[in-house]
């Protein structure tokens, strides 16, 4: 299973919604502690999930 997401295009394309959705999503998993971003930032933002 792939662990990073690359950005929030990519996280829109598998999720199927818009890229608006993809941040409101992301921003969600990131507060609820299921994702961590990557270091970096700006286009090249990706996160991944926290191991556990």
């Amino acid at each position: 299973m792939r662990q990073i997401i690359d950005n929030r295009t990519i996280y829109a394309k598998l999720a199927k919604c818009s890229p608006d959705t993809a941040l409101r999503d992301i921003k969600e998993l990131l507060a609820r502690g299921i994702l961590i971003k990557n270091e970096g930032g700006g286009r090249s933002t990706s996160y991944r999930l926290i191991d556990g």
